[in-house]
């Protein structure tokens, strides 16, 4: 999991003009996860 103070220093980043689409955190995980595992089927929640 990505730690809060991680998923803050790249919100940061984000210009503020941008239209907010979710939670900053779960996006993280979720690409994380992905890279992790490659979605195999047996990986799968």
């Amino acid at each position: 999991m990505v730690s809060d103070g991680t998923t803050t220093a790249v919100e940061n980043l984000n210009p503020k003009e941008a239209a907010p689409r979710g939670d900053a955190q779960q996006l993280f995980n979720a690409m994380f996860y992905v890279l992790r595992t490659g979605i195999q089927w047996k990986a799968l929640p």
